[in-house]
């Protein structure tokens, strides 16, 4: 729900922050796959692979789709309310909108189909739960490229 509520709203942008979350989904994710022991097939690889494609290109389309604009006064106000200050100088907010949370909702389906395809199966790696965690932050370090991409290359502009 939170990853929800964030395609839709403006959200200050922060690049340290960026990166935290998705570096400790995959952190996660690697350590849960290889405290699993259990065996691994090619089709476990082949559908992991198969998920993290579809996570990573989700990501990047998300970055993509981004929009930009200057942190207003309100914004500034409630990052104060809420008693939040940023590391360094917010001057950029972006959301993804409603495609965004599509783009999401499709990652969400894929993984749930390939957990059940790959249960179904028996592929012990392929469904276990680091997966979840390993698509989650393959999405979210893919968004967070492109979106640090784009702010580096050119100025903010408002649509």
């Amino acid at each position: 729900m939170w990853i929800c509520t964030r395609q839709v709203t403006w959200q200050p942008v922060e690049s340290q922050k960026m990166w935290r979350g998705p570096l400790v989904f995959v952190v996660f994710g690697l350590v849960s796959l290889n405290s699993a022991r259990v065996s691994v097939t090619p089709l476990d690889v082949v559908i992991i692979g198969v998920e993290a494609a579809v996570a990573a290109g989700a990501g990047y389309l998300m970055g993509v789709l981004t929009r930009f604009r200057p942190v207003t006064d309100e914004t500034r106000r409630r990052m104060m309310a809420r008693r939040r200050q940023p590391r360094g100088p917010v001057t950029t907010e972006s959301r993804t909108g409603w495609t965004g949370l599509l783009l999401w909702f499709a990652v969400i389906a894929v993984r749930v189909g390939l957990g059940f395809l790959s249960h179904d199966l028996g592929l012990e790696l392929a469904s276990a739960f680091g997966t979840i965690f390993l698509a989650i932050g393959l999405n979210r370090a893919a968004r967070a490229l492109v979106i640090t991409s784009r702010l580096n290359r050119q100025p903010v502009r408002v649509r």
